[in-house]
């Protein structure tokens, strides 16, 4: 640790970002410990105190808390910012610059704004936030670009969290980047003010970025081939489709799409190899260390200077500072410094999964590849250099394994044969990409190099689905908790370290970890094997109920067609629960016929599970009721519909034991059925305001 100096200082402060980002602990005049603890350090320090060897650990743990502390400060810090918020609910006028490249979408674009200005009622006054807004699709709309200074009307409010179970957290992924509010702009309200107002280096790196997707355009590049060469090239997604994403992640190359390492360790070799002969002459080391380090950010700055890429930008040019300075550069203090600049600028990186997998990802390579590549010997360059990919393969996938596991709950089975094939194939992607916009102002060059390409990213295209379609090609519905990922990760280094350092006892370490981890996994199936729940999501257009006993599953849906939206979440949802069949149901067909399935039964909109019943009711059924004989108990009962009128009359035939769900639309529907409710003392759970209704039995 002596030799890692930035690791030692970095632990700690990591340590402080991760306590205040995920237990959420905050420390009252966190500022004045900080200062306090630091004055000392300068007292002892001055005093020499902290000379003798017996009482050096005190200097030691002083040290370690300050930057413990500094993690909380900053931290708060930054909720602070994250969380002001301008007023919400009410007209308000905002003048602000675009901060991010436009995304377009069905409707509208989605559109982040750096605000500074806003006015409701009173004078104009400052602010420095970032909003996120939707404005109105229109024929003749002029797209506002990167830097661009608006002047908007909207009403905003505040990002709402998931309201179905296990859905991503957009609210969150967002707060992450200080952006709390969102709002909606009609076409007739903004207008461009001027043109490349904000001249901030993000916002000339996205107007570069923009502009080397158009020359893809101009090459005859479209659809997938144009979307897979962008992400892998200069970093934008957004043209990405699912499919696309679904067949990458499948197959386990989701990271070639992601500009980050690979792509800038790519830019390293080969400069590093073709100014060579830099070295032979008097500062050539010096000379050339600057030369990659611009060459490096310049690549940085035309993916739109991106997390991850900024990750390994930064990385890198320790690597690069180091080597000039004839020092043997230690990766671990390269990454350490890297993760010190990054989290100072942004300490919600530390939630990055990216962040997280880029890091663990060099970490293992480093400390395991070597000992992989060993295994085995060949003699012969090509079978040599194979044998080296599946190591780096191997190595970085064995210590990102809890994090994959415990975000992505799956496994791509055939991951070696991916990274053997795609890899290449991706830096000669690449190559190609830099040669068609070095060449592009020659249009010959430049029809010629776009038909090269679309052939290079059809074939990876190709190659990866027909990997996704080969038996066994996935092992999915893999579910760990955070503290399985933890102790998984605790069996990785111990065992690295009992077979590094030849000692039995981490091994014997590593065996209680894995009895523990297979503890917890014995009560996670029980738990899942006793479970019973009923779920009513909460969607636009669509209607769903999903019945859970144990591991079936049974899910009432009314206008879910596969591979949508509400589809993806119900089935994420209930692979996270442990659910390994589900049975779909149209609500139309319950109508006509009965469905059972051991503990669950449905017919004609009347549901159980186990002793729990449960009524929908739809505009259909409420026609329905009129010509019941006798009036029905019911422990909930979800009416799926927006008039007051058929709530009185459901109530009039369903006595309703538990809850009444419903979905308030509007404010004066939403009072209305509260009131009768009320006035029958009937618990009620609206979609609307509370999000799904998720309840245990």
């Amino acid at each position: 640790l002596r030799q890692i100096p930035l690791l030692r200082l970095a632990i700690p402060f990591i340590a402080g970002i991760a306590l205040a980002v995920y237990l959420q602990v905050l420390i009252p005049f966190v500022e004045f410990f900080s200062c306090l603890i630091f004055l000392s350090l300068f007292i002892f320090h001055k005093s020499n105190l902290f000379s003798n060897y017996q009482t050096s650990w005190i200097h030691g743990s002083l040290v370690h808390l300050f930057f413990i502390f500094c993690g909380f400060w900053l931290v708060q810090i930054n909720n602070t910012k994250a969380s002001f918020n301008l007023p919400e609910n009410k007209n308000i006028f905002i003048s602000g610059i675009v901060a991010d490249a436009p995304i377009e979408g069905e409707k509208s674009h989605r559109i982040v704004i750096e605000a500074d200005q806003y006015k409701t009622e009173k004078n104009w006054q400052s602010v420095n936030k970032k909003i996120l807004l939707y404005f109105e699709n229109d024929s003749l709309m002029q797209v506002p670009e990167p830097g661009d200074k608006l002047f908007i009307l909207t009403n905003l409010s505040l990002i709402k969290s998931p309201a179905n179970p296990f859905e991503f957290d957009y609210r969150q992924y967002l707060y992450y980047r200080h952006i709390s509010q969102q709002g909606y702009v009609k076409k007739a309200h903004w207008k461009l003010t001027a043109k490349m107002q904000g001249k901030t280096i993000f916002t000339y790196a996205n107007r570069v970025r923009n502009y080397l997707i158009n020359i893809f355009r101009k090459s005859g590049l479209q659809e997938d081939e144009l979307a897979v060469a962008a992400a892998l090239t200069v970093g934008y997604k957004d043209l990405l489709e699912q499919n696309i994403k679904k067949t990458y992640s499948s197959s386990g190359a989701m990271h070639i799409l992601a500009v980050s390492g690979l792509h800038v360790g790519i830019i390293f070799v080969i400069f590093n190899f073709l100014l060579f002969f830099l070295d032979k002459l008097k500062n050539g080391k010096i000379i050339k260390a600057v030369v990659i380090i611009l060459l490096l950010w310049f690549y940085a700055f035309i993916t739109g200077l991106s997390p991850a890429v900024m990750r390994a930008a930064t990385m890198f040019t320790f690597v690069v500072i180091g080597k000039s300075l004839n020092r043997q550069v230690n990766i671990y203090n390269s990454m350490a410094g890297a993760a010190l600049f990054l989290l100072f600028y942004n300490p919600f990186y530390i939630a990055d999964v990216g962040f997280q997998l880029s890091f663990i990802a060099v970490i293992g390579i480093v400390a395991l590849q070597p000992g992989i590549y060993k295994l085995l010997y060949f003699k012969l360059w090509l079978p040599d250099k194979i044998w080296g990919l599946i190591a780096v393969s191997l190595a970085a996938q064995i210590a990102t394994l809890p994090i994959t596991l415990y975000h992505f709950h799956q496994f791509p089975n055939y991951f070696i044969l991916t990274n053997i094939i795609a890899i290449p194939l991706a830096t000669i992607i690449l190559y190609m990409s830099v040669m068609l916009f070095v060449f592009s102002f020659w249009d010959s060059m430049l029809i010629l190099g776009g038909k090269i390409l679309i052939f290079l990213t059809w074939l990876q295209n190709s190659f990866l689905q027909w990997l996704e379609n080969l038996p066994f090609s996935v092992t999915s519905g893999i579910n760990i908790t955070s503290s399985q990922a933890i102790i998984l990760s605790a069996i990785i280094i111990l065992t690295y370290f009992a077979i590094k350092e030849k000692k039995l006892v981490l091994f014997n370490v590593a065996m209680v970890c894995m009895i523990l981890f297979q503890g917890i996994s014995v009560i996670e199936e029980y738990n899942i094997l006793n479970q019973k729940k009923i779920i009513v999501y909460k969607f636009s257009k669509e209607a769903a109920i999903s019945l859970i006993d144990g591991k079936n599953c049974v899910t009432l849906e009314n206008n879910i067609t596969k591979n949508s939206r509400a589809e993806q979440i119900i089935t994420n949802g209930c692979n996270r629960m442990g659910v390994n069949k589900i049975k779909w149901i149209s609500i139309k067909e319950a109508t006509s016929k009965q469905e059972c399935i051991e503990t669950i039964f449905v017919k004609n909109n009347f549901i159980k599970l186990r002793d729990a019943k449960f009524v929908y009711a739809d505009n259909s059924f409420i026609k329905s009721i009129t010509s019941f004989p006798e009036t029905f108990e019911t422990d909930y009962l979800f009416y799926n519909g927006n008039k007051l009128s058929d709530v009185k009359n459901l109530l009039k035939y369903f006595t309703v034991k538990k809850i009444f769900i419903f979905n308030g639309q509007n404010q004066i529907y939403k009072k209305g059925v509260s009131e009768i409710l009320n006035q029958r003392k009937i618990r009620a759970h609206d979609l609307n305001d509370a999000g799904a209704f998720n309840i245990s039995l």
